[in-house]
């Protein structure tokens, strides 16, 4: 009775496993698909993003943290000069000179010695001193050192080399000297005041992030800072908000370690510069040099 109807036979096996391909193919696509979706919107969401931020960045650099350190620069001038620093919030005060210039006691230090080198120093011709690889030139009116050095590196070096130098000079002469150069081992470079933070520090070189180690401030050059890693370092502008701005937390608060040590400095430098200045004023008075 059944015999006219052709049975259904079993899939063989190469059906099933054409089958079992259909499938993952489909899967394939289906997920090819959703990546598409979700690049195309990647790229809208990136340029959105891209937008937000320049336009957060513009905000931030109108916001007191970024300016904060020109608040500490400019109270700090302030204090040091007795008048108010008349300039715009933000706008750079003139130069590094403008508040260096008034904390900076070197070139009082410099003046006092100069006042006593360029006196005749010897009765005859020039003699030379070799120690630690510098020679140092003693003629009869000035000193002078090889390899040739700025002027902070020349005071220095007077002050360093002092017992070497003084058994050249004339008598009245190597008195004065030595007793400068006694009181002013005592005098604070203010070139040698370093203010630094180590840990995990980020800035931005446009879209990409690195990583330093190493944030310096160098009292010369005080609308700058360094970041460092490995070997290598790094100069960035103060007001470099797009690269700087997850660090002004920290930069305010070296500023302000900056300031108040600077002007401690200053206060203690005050004193050495008054006593070397009533010694000479002795030695010049009683007509000794």
């Amino acid at each position: 009775m059944n015999e006219g109807r052709g049975e259904r036979t079993a899939p063989g096996a190469d059906e099933i496993e054409g089958r079992e391909l259909v499938k993952e193919l489909r899967a394939y696509a289906d997920r090819l698909q959703h990546l598409k979706e979700l690049v195309k919107n990647s790229v809208a969401e990136i340029k959105r993003l891209r937008k937000r931020m320049k336009e957060k960045i513009e905000e931030l650099k109108e916001t007191r943290l970024c300016y904060e350190w020109w608040y500490i620069l400019s109270d700090l001038l302030e204090t040091i000069t007795g008048t108010e620093a008349r300039r715009g919030r933000g706008e750079l005060l003139s130069d590094d000179l403008d508040i260096i210039a008034n904390l900076d006691l070197f070139y009082d230090l410099y003046d006092i010695f100069m006042q006593l080198v360029s006196l005749r120093l010897r009765d005859d011709c020039t003699v030379t001193v070799n120690v630690d690889d510098v020679y140092i030139h003693i003629a009869i009116e000035g000193i002078d050192f090889h390899p040739p050095v700025s002027k902070r590196e020349f005071v220095k070096n007077l002050i360093k080399y002092a017992n070497v130098i003084a058994p050249h000079l004339r008598e009245p002469i190597r008195e004065a000297f030595l007793e400068l150069t006694s009181i002013a081992k005592d005098f604070k470079f203010l070139d040698e005041l370093k203010i630094v933070r180590k840990g995990s520090f980020r800035a931005w070189f446009g879209e990409e992030p690195e990583i330093f180690n190493e944030i310096r401030l160098h009292p010369f050059a005080i609308y700058s800072i360094e970041l460092s890693k490995a070997d290598m370092t790094y100069t960035f502008g103060i007001g470099e908000v797009e690269r700087l701005f997850e660090l002004y937390d920290t930069i305010n608060e070296m500023y302000r370690e900056w300031a108040a040590k600077a002007l401690e400095i200053r206060k203690y430098n005050e004193e050495i510069i008054r006593k070397m200045k009533n010694t000479l004023a002795v030695y010049i008075l009683s007509e000794k040099l």
